[in-house]
């Protein structure tokens, strides 16, 4: 069984929809010959129907798995700085981030509800040092 695309939204059954599947329906003899015994027919269907099953258990659960992993970097994207992946934010030219012999920047993350005590904290400390604070809103 296959799923066509969105634009159909039709359900298709062998390449043909599911209405002219059923409608034109023919017992295929070559596979389930009608001069078996039934309990052989029975067993053959069962078989071929658990092959499905467990190819659609599969395919269900590959769609999790990648529905999460899509998740997770739509979360990624979007999120906070806890979240984010901070390397796109560094590596980016205007980061402003300087390594030199003398000079090195350090980047923060503080979370919001803690901003008023962090920036207290850092005049208080650093009262001894050349520093410069730049504080970005993310």
């Amino acid at each position: 069984m296959e799923v066509a695309p969105p634009e159909e939204r039709s359900i298709l059954v062998a390449g043909v929809p599911l209405d002219s599947y059923l409608t034109r329906f023919e017992w295929n003899e070559a596979k389930y010959p009608p001069r078996r015994p039934l309990r052989e027919l029975l067993d053959r269907i069962v078989e071929d129907v658990s092959k499905v099953d467990e190819e659609l258990k599969q395919r269900v659960s590959e769609y999790q798995v990648l529905r999460s992993q899509l998740s997770g970097l739509a979360r990624k994207a979007q999120g906070s700085l806890a979240v984010k992946d901070l390397a796109t934010i560094f590596t980016h030219p205007e980061s402003q981030l300087v390594e030199t012999e003398n000079l090195t920047s350090v980047a923060v993350c503080v979370p919001k509800y803690g901003q008023a005590e962090f920036l207290k904290r850092f005049a208080m400390d650093s009262r001894d040092f050349h520093t410069e604070l730049i504080v970005d809103l993310m």
